[in-house]
């Protein structure tokens, strides 16, 4: 909001200077007449934003993402039904590398 107001400012100042362009006569008429539309319409622009952020209701809060579902090709998805806590090693929880021991 802060800068929207810095750029209503600026786009005063650039209409004034328009006005004072025109009666230094540094700009044809027609030329300060498109100009001053245009600082116009975006002085317009910018005030109107304004208004409608200041009445604006906030946007609802993100609801939490679902899980992907889990594919049963991968292999890190895939259980060991005899030994959960170790999948590479059904045969030895404590050391997997070494079975035997």
């Amino acid at each position: 909001m802060h800068f929207l107001r810095i750029a209503a400012g600026s786009l005063h100042e650039t209409k004034d200077c328009l006005h004072q362009a025109s009666e230094c006569k540094y700009l044809p008429p027609s030329e300060y007449d498109r100009l001053l539309r245009l600082a116009i319409r975006a002085i317009k622009a910018n005030s109107s934003l304004i208004r409608y952020l200041l009445n604006a209701k906030p946007p609802n809060p993100r609801q939490p993402e679902a899980p992907a579902p889990e594919n049963p090709e991968n292999p890190e998805n895939r259980e060991n039904p005899e030994n959960p806590e170790n999948p590479e090693n059904p045969e030895n929880p404590e050391n997997p590398e070494n079975p035997e021991n």
